[in-house]
């Protein structure tokens, strides 16, 4: 009997060793089903956040088209129609310049700004220079005739020396000064003093 009562007694460890190697596996598996859910929730929660901060069409950024038509857009659809637009021959023209205007100080004439109003136009052009950092008006230039060049720029703002950012706008108008197109560029002011 004693041989009997060690047998059970085995047999009782033994089932409680099965159990708890079976309880042990159940509890990896937990583990691993709780680890790839939150890994899935993680990833649903970036891709919504993604999706939420994305700007809408109308709050992306305006671009510039390209090439010899050019002209300042503000909504990215407006390239397109712009590209496919049947703008009258006139409606087109060069401006010559540089972008690097240099001036002692902001009262003096700049050493090395010019603009031209290209020979091939067919219509007088004149331009707005504008800060880009507040848009302030800094300049703005009297009628530029077909084939001329402006130069001896003066600023009518005082600037602090140092570096400016800015856009220059120019204006195709017509023989009665009637606005034909406009396209703005950039470039840097340079005050020395």
């Amino acid at each position: 009997m004693e041989g009997i009562s060690k047998m059970a007694n085995n047999r009782i460890r033994t089932d409680n060793i099965k159990s708890s190697t079976s309880s042990g596996s159940v509890n990896k598996l937990v583990i691993v089903v709780a680890s790839a859910a939150v890994v899935v929730i993680a990833v649903l929660v970036g891709v919504i956040v993604v999706l939420l901060n994305k700007p809408t069409e109308s709050e992306q950024k305006g671009t510039v088209a390209s090439g010899t038509r050019a002209t300042m857009v503000s909504e990215p659809e407006d390239v397109a129609a712009f590209l496919n637009s049947e703008l009258p021959p006139e409606a087109y023209y060069t401006a010559s310049m540089n972008y690097d205007w240099h001036f002692q100080d902001s009262a003096s004439a700049s050493t090395d700004a010019y603009v031209e109003n290209d020979s091939s136009n067919q219509f007088t052009v004149y331009f707005d220079l504008f800060l880009d950092s507040d848009s302030s008006l800094v300049y703005s230039s009297p009628y530029i005739p077909v084939g001329e060049t402006l130069t001896g720029i003066t600023l009518t703002e005082s600037l602090d020396p140092g570096d400016y950012p800015a856009t220059c706008t120019y204006h195709l108008v017509d023989e009665n000064n009637e606005e034909l197109s406009t396209v703005s560029v950039g470039l840097t002011l340079h005050i020395a003093n």
